[in-house]
């Protein structure tokens, strides 16, 4: 009874499966016959089924592509870079496909979005230099007002971590005013009062203290008219930092202690920082050491819980180094030379070059430690001299060898390149004919079955599924219905290569002669094109190419280019 039951459940489970499967490529097969503006529409309705806008994105590229229409395909990369959102490598990989073929037909969307997208993922991971670089890249490739306007407003926040304030305050009060004329401040509360904040926070950078309190005024009474309470209480924060400026700090501490509370609620670790930060300062102008020390030993405790902190804290540092210096503690003082240490690698790293942006009151652990060694060096002259001799002849001999094997790499660069155009489809991937009785006594496998293997396979060449992602030995196996022994054994003795190399092999040369006659791909990024014919990553695909025709695809792509 019990088998019955389970054999009764499995066919159940098959006929639902299948029925599942059936339903999946009717889907499909509906939307392939969608115009754009419906796969738009439909994308847009079904954005949170991750699986169906998966396939209306997909869809929807596929067409653009047949059609060579550059604009459709940007819309596509786009909406399937939207779909990738949590996965970076595809994400930026497919902003970089809208930006590379965007190049020479710009809209008032691409390749403004993408450079857009790049610049927020690079400030949200904290690269900030790399988030600079595609903002501007964005500004430069739009001549929209809108989009210009919300990239201002990323790139004066990113100024004042750059203590380039003045260019600040310029981009804000752009921003601002633009904002005002179109009426932003009704249709996006938040986004207006965040350039409020940012706006005063701008004014007090440039040492305009009263026209900072003015914004910010504007923008506590703007927050209690629009019940916005956490906003409410950055324009107490802020409130609380101008009144430091002001020399009101009894006021100061008193107005950032009443913002805390929802600040640590919303998890703002920057804004806590903040506040921590100028709770310390405001202690530290009424003389009272510790509770100072209090404060900005906080800002570190919370700058290891973020990985992030905003370069005007840095201060706070210095401020601990000194103070245990003076209390004769050599143990606690190590520890945060060490952490000034690090986070000067941190800045170096996320900043590049911020490097003339502090105004320090006393030499750094950094400086310190350059004058000790400065000193060593000195003693250590006459031996460095020779050292450097020495050095500077092995340079040369270096760029001489590195020279003549670039030279020489070229050249065989060139001639692997021009044996590839001359390669036809004949040329590629064969089935070695053997003597029947050979064959059967080598494999060990009946002819009839040799035979079927083989036709599957051609069937599978013919119907390009090597392009599919994710296809190994055993599902291959399963899907021409054989075991992994008989397909690796008759692969082997016909293809003559492994199975992986035989999947590298089928994928590299389809893509070789797409690449040669459709310009098209040739736009692509290696990335893209990696995900075009099944590899999964970028590096996969050009090491695969380089292993089968001894140069890399980017070389390929190039010289053909040229052409």
């Amino acid at each position: 009874m019990k088998q019955q039951y389970k054999r009764g459940y499995i066919l159940s489970v098959a006929i639902l499966s299948f029925l599942i499967l059936d339903i999946n490529a009717q889907n499909k097969d509906s939307l392939s016959i969608k115009g754009f503006k419906e796969l738009s529409n439909l994308f847009h309705k079904h954005k949170k089924d991750s699986l169906l806008s998966l396939s209306i994105a997909k869809i929807y590229l596929q067409k653009a592509k047949s059609k060579k229409d550059t604009i459709k395909m940007a819309k596509g990369f786009h909406y399937l870079s939207i779909v990738n959102k949590s996965n970076d490598s595809l994400f930026l990989g497919y902003n970089d496909s809208i930006i590379e073929s965007t190049k020479l037909v710009k809209t008032e969307f691409f390749p403004v979005t993408a450079y857009f997208n790049k610049g927020d993922y690079f400030y949200k991971n904290r690269l900030f230099y790399k988030s600079l670089e595609n903002y501007l890249l964005a500004v430069k490739s739009t001549s929209n007002e809108k989009y210009s306007n919300i990239i201002k407003h990323r790139l004066g926040l990113l100024k004042s971590r750059y203590n380039k304030n003045k260019e600040y305050l310029m981009l804000l009060k752009e921003v601002y005013s633009y904002n005002k004329r179109n009426n932003y401040e009704k249709e996006y509360v938040d986004y207006h009062l965040s350039i409020l904040f940012a706006l005063s926070d701008a004014y007090l950078r440039n040492k305009k203290n009263d026209s900072a309190r003015y914004f910010c005024s504007i923008g506590y009474a703007k927050s209690i008219e629009n019940n916005r309470k956490l906003f409410k209480n950055y324009f107490r924060l802020e409130k609380g930092v101008i009144e430091f400026w002001d020399k009101n700090y009894k006021t100061a501490i008193d107005s950032i202690n009443l913002a805390i509370p929802e600040i640590i609620k919303a998890k703002d670790l920057a804004n806590l920082s903040y506040a921590n930060f100028y709770l310390g300062k405001s202690f530290d102008k009424l003389n009272n050491e510790k509770k100072a020390l209090s404060y900005f030993e906080k800002v570190d405790s919370i700058y290891f819980l973020s990985k992030d902190i905003h370069p005007d804290l840095r201060e706070g540092y210095e401020f601990v180094i000194k103070y245990y210096r003076e209390k004769d503690n050599p143990e606690k003082e190590l520890v945060y030379v060490r952490k000034l240490l690090d986070l000067d690698q941190y800045f170096s790293k996320n900043y590049k070059s911020i490097t003339n942006y502090f105004n320090k009151e006393y030499d750094t652990p950094k400086l310190l430690f350059k004058q000790k060694e400065i000193v060593k060096s000195l003693k250590k002259e006459n031996t460095l001299q020779g050292w450097l001799l020495l050095f500077s002849i092995i340079l040369v001999f270096s760029a001489i060898f590195f020279g003549v094997y670039n030279f020489k790499k070229r050249k065989v660069y060139k001639k692997r390149f021009q044996e590839i155009l001359k390669e036809t489809k004949k040329d590629k991937l064969r089935t070695t004919k053997k003597d029947k009785r050979e064959k059967e006594k080598e494999l060990a496998l009946p002819q009839k079955k040799i035979d079927e293997i083989l036709q599957k396979l051609k069937s599978f060449e013919e119907g390009k599924r090597y392009l599919e992602q994710d296809i190994t030995l055993n599902s291959l196996a399963k899907s021409l219905e054989t075991n992994t022994s008989y397909l690796s054994k008759v692969i082997n003795y016909y293809k003559k290569l492994s199975f992986s190399n035989y999947l590298n092999t089928l994928r590299i040369e389809y893509i070789i002669e797409e690449l040669k006659e459709n310009k098209t791909y040739r736009k692509y990024t290696v990335k893209a094109l990696a995900h075009e014919v099944g590899f999964k990553n970028a590096e996969s695909f050009s090491k695969a190419f380089y292993n089968l025709k001894g140069i890399k695809p980017s070389y390929f792509i190039k010289e053909l280019n040229k052409g």
